[in-house]
């Protein structure tokens, strides 16, 4: 009884290469079998599957074939089969997932399991979940991330990369201990607003303080005062007056005014609003 078995990659990429196997075996009672096959992955979460496979054996058994696919969608894993031999044909569709409803929503995964946690991000549409592929933020600022060990520490983190400049995450990691089953909720808070690159100086020449904090007409801070009087701040409205602070005299201060171009019709913005500025008292 003998068996000869070869796997090789076809390319030379890293990812996403087909797979072609072949093997040839026979065994004491004369009965010799061949077969060959390609698989492999596509897209860039590996979300696309395929293989097929053709194998011919003596003693009566002839040949057969067989084809296979799936794509694990952002709600669930679909995947189809077909086969094809001596005096036979079957073919199959599938469909798995798991849909976690609550008093707040809904969300739907591609993975099966037993431990979850529902993430929510509101308005970050599209971020990816580190670690778990395919896994995205869907358009209700949901996500289900499987595969938690219980009872002990997981790290869940949301990748920014992809976002609308509008929307930013005030915190892109957290953790969580789940019980056996459970199914944990984490918050991931966001804050929605125009991203503004402002070079500022004051009306003396000179740069604004780096350190500074930023605020809008509501005594909030929206950002801060990077080097060379460099500012980045977040703003809700499209127009207003922008107060930088750097200490608590009425002289360590002064205002930027503002107006933003038109909103693309699409409502998210695509791009930082850059501009010159000073940065005078009472403005």
């Amino acid at each position: 009884t003998w068996l000869f078995n070869m796997t090789m990659p076809l390319g030379s990429r890293m990812n996403n290469v087909p797979t072609l196997t072949a093997s040839v075996n026979h065994n004491s009672n004369g009965r010799t079998g061949e077969q060959v096959g390609i698989s492999g992955s596509a897209g860039d979460d590996y979300q696309y599957n395929y293989g097929v496979t053709a194998m011919n054996y003596n003693q009566g058994t002839g040949s057969s074939m067989s084809v296979n696919g799936g794509w694990r969608s952002p709600y669930t894993n679909l995947t189809a089969t077909y086969g094809a031999g001596k005096h036979y044909q079957n073919a199959s569709v599938g469909m798995s997932g798991t849909v976690i409803a609550w008093q707040n929503g809904i969300v739907a995964t591609p993975y099966t399991g037993d431990t979850f946690a529902v993430v929510e991000a509101k308005g970050a549409k599209g971020a990816k979940v580190g670690g778990y592929s395919g896994i995205r933020i869907d358009p209700w600022g949901h996500a289900a991330v499987p595969y938690l060990n219980p009872y002990e520490m997981n790290e869940i983190t949301i990748d920014p990369k992809g976002l609308p400049y509008d929307v930013e995450l005030e915190n892109t990691t957290d953790k969580v201990a789940p019980y056996s089953g459970a199914v944990s909720r984490i918050v991931f808070r966001t804050s929605r607003g125009t991203p503004l690159l402002i070079m500022a100086k004051q009306t003396s020449g000179e740069v604004v303080p780096f350190g500074a904090e930023v605020y809008d007409g509501a005594d909030t801070v929206v950002g801060s005062v990077g080097q060379s009087g460099q500012i980045y701040a977040r703003v809700s409205e499209s127009r207003g007056k922008l107060t930088v602070k750097w200490g608590s005299r009425g002289d360590q201060s002064c205002h930027i005014n503002y107006i933003l171009p038109p909103q693309p019709v699409s409502g998210q913005n695509n791009s930082i609003v850059r501009f010159d500025s000073v940065c005078g008292a009472g403005l």
